[in-house]
């Protein structure tokens, strides 16, 4: 199920500043599968603008470890949450490509899936027809990983983590106004010493 949190006002929409999707759970929906990976690390806190990011060791769709100790102090890199049943998500994964294609090209990219097994036979589909070509993370395999890094719990989603590990810029949902701050966001992830 999806609630599409659009706004009702235009000053709803000046306050709020985005449209975003949310799934509706219900018990029944969640599948908190584990993955085979005995010694997941999923962070335990938010992230937050005064402490470098949370520790986490979680694998990929692929079987791919993914290791914050790989990436912090070595290069940047992206979250994107995104899930086929969400709107929203649609109208900003074209500009987040968009950005990384002239803006980012070396960015590490991750996107974080938050289907659940009742829809994740359409993930291929979305990927091949939104050209999504980085890494996956399914959320529900590692829900704490999931919320640490998207705290709003919203679809879409972007978190752009800076060499050394701060967090850069945090978005959730679609506005015009994204644009300015990826472009932006990327030039001060690769700037952070």
């Amino acid at each position: 199920m999806l609630a599409c949190l659009a706004p009702r006002s235009a000053l709803a929409l000046l306050f709020s500043g985005a449209l975003a999707c949310a799934p509706r759970a219900q018990s029944s929906e969640i599948d908190l599968t584990r993955s085979r990976l005995a010694d997941a690390l999923e962070p335990a806190r938010s992230i937050d603008t005064e402490r470098q990011v949370p520790s986490f060791r979680i694998e990929t769709v692929s079987g791919e470890l993914l290791d914050s100790s790989e990436l912090i102090g070595r290069r940047s890199f992206m979250l994107v949450y995104f899930a086929t049943w969400c709107n929203v998500c649609r109208m900003k994964l074209p500009m987040i490509q968009f950005v990384l294609e002239r803006h980012a090209p070396d960015l590490e990219v991750f996107g974080v899936v938050m289907d659940d097994a009742n829809t994740w036979h359409r993930v291929p589909a979305y990927l091949e027809k939104y050209d999504i070509d980085y890494e996956l993370v399914r959320a529900e395999q590692f829900p704490r990983f999931a919320a640490a890094y998207s705290p709003s719990g919203r679809v879409p989603a972007v978190t752009i983590v800076g060499k050394q590990g701060y967090l850069v810029d945090y978005q959730h949902g679609y506005s015009r106004q994204h644009f300015p701050r990826l472009v932006e966001a990327f030039a001060m992830a690769d700037a952070q010493h």
